[in-house]
């Protein structure tokens, strides 16, 4: 089966069939998030780089490559591709690309009916679709891993930073610990890392707005590369994601007091961090 050379193909005609076999709610990237419309964009891109390709190929084609008996004799291949540095593997139900495929050729069938001049099928379609998912999931952690070695290195710089062992000293040999700091030092994401990495089983973070409460759930789980899992929550009227295992909750000041009218002492926590 000849590859898919059509400078007409365009993936967006196929979104919706693409969507069913590659982006269902159970897959790595569900269709209508922010990183299925990025992988769109990214996976055309990646077709038109494909199609330069080609044509450089095609203009070498007659350049006979030098034999490499020491590489045939491994079975290795001859020349590098950089395809060969993406670690990554794609996983699909086989019936799910069939069924896309199936449809896709039916849509192509009406198009050409209706005039476009299309020579490729819904099999191409799938599988050159395919082809840029491990590209962009290695675009995707390289991108992440630069985010991530940046906001280390901001972390580091936070004022708060160096305070760590002290903080965690101090709690500890203390029954109320007031920390002062300008606005930004890390007060607010550090000191509930510095307790959970201390040790401390239960922790209780009040803010007093529903949305800073579940920012800083979600931005102290994204600090901590979610190694806690659902052990960093947040508890806001009518919505919660706290469970039995949950370490540091987040929660405002209304819930607190809630808390406290069935258990005034809140004995079901170590630490309660009452921010702002």
């Amino acid at each position: 089966m000849a590859k898919p050379e059509s400078q007409g193909l365009e993936f967006s005609q196929f979104q919706q069939e693409l969507d069913g076999a590659f982006h269902s709610r159970s897959d790595r990237i569900p269709a209508g998030t922010p990183e299925h419309a990025e992988l769109m964009a990214f996976a055309q891109r990646f077709l038109s780089v494909r199609r330069k390709q080609k044509a450089e190929e095609q203009q070498k084609v007659g350049r006979a490559s030098e034999p490499n008996p020491r590489a045939e004799e491994l079975g290795i291949p001859t020349t590098y591709e950089p395809r060969y540095r993406v670690n990554v593997a794609v996983v699909v139900d086989k019936e799910r690309l069939r069924q896309a495929a199936r449809v896709i050729d039916r849509k192509i069938s009406r198009l050409r009916a209706s005039g476009a001049q299309l020579d490729f099928n819904g099999q191409q379609v799938v599988e050159e679709y395919r082809a840029s998912l491990p590209w962009f999931e290695d675009f995707f952690q390289r991108k992440a891993l630069a985010r991530l070695k940046k906001m280390q290195a901001d972390r580091a710089q936070l004022p708060m930073a160096p305070y760590e062992q002290l903080i965690v000293e101090t709690v500890r040999a203390n029954q109320a610990v007031v920390i002062a700091g300008d606005t930004g030092c890390g007060k607010s994401t550090q000191v509930p890392q510095f307790l959970i990495n201390a040790g401390f089983m239960k922790c209780v973070c009040t803010q007093p707005r529903r949305i800073s409460a579940m920012s800083l759930a979600r931005r102290v789980s994204h600090e901590t590369l979610n190694v806690h899992g659902d052990q960093v929550a947040y508890k806001i009227r009518f919505a919660s994601t706290m469970t039995g295992g949950s370490k540091v909750v987040f929660m405002t000041e209304g819930i607190l007091l809630r808390l406290m009218s069935s258990d005034p002492l809140l004995t079901a926590y170590d630490v309660i961090i009452v921010d702002e």
